[in-house]
């Protein structure tokens, strides 16, 4: 709960030791559904067997539910992963085939040898990337219960290569290719009449993809994406039309193009990096558009919270080469380094930075003794 009174081992799910180690069961890919807490364990005799496991907060509750990978050694595809939240239900991919734990703790096979990937709820839908001989790699659609193409966006064997699964409301935005516009914005409702590309933002086939759209994120309503020209990337948004997708201000033109670009929500405004290795913010207009400060490097992972409208990032000004902790409410001057974790290059980066949860991890050097 935050305090270290409250800080507590739920299960020791995997008891087992390699001499006098212990193994750990290493949970990971936590999804909520409906307040029961879904992840993959490690607790077989190998200690490498990645089951389903379930729990509601206690050691009573907390029970293997599943384990279809064969064999002792699995292969990063064999295990469970793409764990979602949809309907009551927690759906998983395992290689090739999509399955689903209701509510009662059984395990459906939902669709097999589909090689489904990028699970992402939209609307009444759970939509994934998924492949077949005939269709290539295509937007898919399921409600549980019918799992169907929903559009062959490429139409036949090529692949569209549907990627960065993006909601928005109810509608899904993604990337995709058609054979004619090159990589483009697409967005859709689950029918294959509202599968349609939203503009072509850069004419012709692209071959290059130097504008291809990136980085999508949802903020208040509005998709936010990283695309441009032949020569520079610039921040974009788009309300699902082609007269509403548009620019929405040229970031600092004199420096170089804003290929590292970063997005990130946090309190519905739109924070962001650039090359130039400055911090910017954005409420979606030219005007509102402006720089917070400017850092000798600036890195944005999954945001942390602190409190409504504060960001933590990653970040190093011109007194410091390692990167740590900064915080900053929108503003130059409440722009901050917040503790300096780890005196050395590269300092206290980590990338395992849990998403609004209120905690940042990052490694500490030992003391001797």
């Amino acid at each position: 709960d935050g305090t270290a009174a409250g800080t507590i081992m739920v299960k020791d799910i995997n008891t087992n030791f390699t001499g006098n180690m212990p193994r750990g069961s290493v949970p990971r890919l936590f999804c909520d559904v409906n307040g029961v807490l879904y992840f993959t364990a490690m607790s077989n005799a190998v200690g490498i067997d990645y089951a389903i496991w379930k729990s509601d907060g206690t050691a009573a509750g907390t029970v293997e539910v599943n384990n279809i990978q064969l064999g002792d050694a699995p292969t990063t595809a064999q295990r469970p992963s793409l764990l979602t939240s949809f309907g009551g239900s927690m759906y998983f991919v395992e290689m090739t085939d999509l399955y689903r734990v209701t509510n009662t703790g059984v395990t459906e096979l939902v669709s097999d040898n589909i090689f489904p990937d990028a699970l992402t709820v939209a609307g009444n839908h759970l939509f994934f990337t998924g492949r077949t001989f005939a269709q290539g790699d295509e937007l898919w659609k399921t409600d549980g219960i019918t799992t169907s193409l929903v559009k062959d966006i490429y139409p036949g064997t090529t692949q569209s290569n549907c990627r960065l699964l993006t909601k928005v409301g109810s509608t899904l935005f993604f990337t995709a290719d058609d054979g004619t516009h090159g990589t483009e914005l697409w967005k859709s409702d689950g029918t294959a009449a509202g599968t349609q590309l939203v503009k072509d933002v850069w004419p012709g086939a692209n071959p290059n993809g130097a504008h291809i759209p990136s980085n999508l994120i949802g903020v208040n309503g509005m998709l936010y994406f990283k695309s441009g020209t032949a020569s520079r990337f610039e921040l974009w948004k788009s309300d699902g039309t082609d007269a509403g997708t548009m620019l929405v201000s040229v970031i600092a033109p004199n420096t170089p193009n804003n290929t590292q670009m970063q997005l990130i929500n946090n309190n519905g405004v739109v924070y962001f990096n650039n090359n130039n290795k400055e911090l910017w913010k954005s409420d979606g207009s030219a005007a509102g558009t402006v720089l917070i400060k400017q850092l000798n490097t600036c890195r944005l992972p999954a945001p942390v919270v602190a409190s409504p409208g504060t960001m933590v990032f990653y970040g190093a000004d011109e007194n410091a080469a390692d990167l740590e902790l900064w915080v900053s409410n929108g503003t130059s001057l409440t722009t901050l380094l917040l503790k300096n974790i780890k005196n050395d290059n590269p300092g206290s980066m980590y990338s395992n930075s849990a998403p609004n949860a209120g905690y940042i991890g990052a490694p500490f050097a030992h003391s001797n003794g």
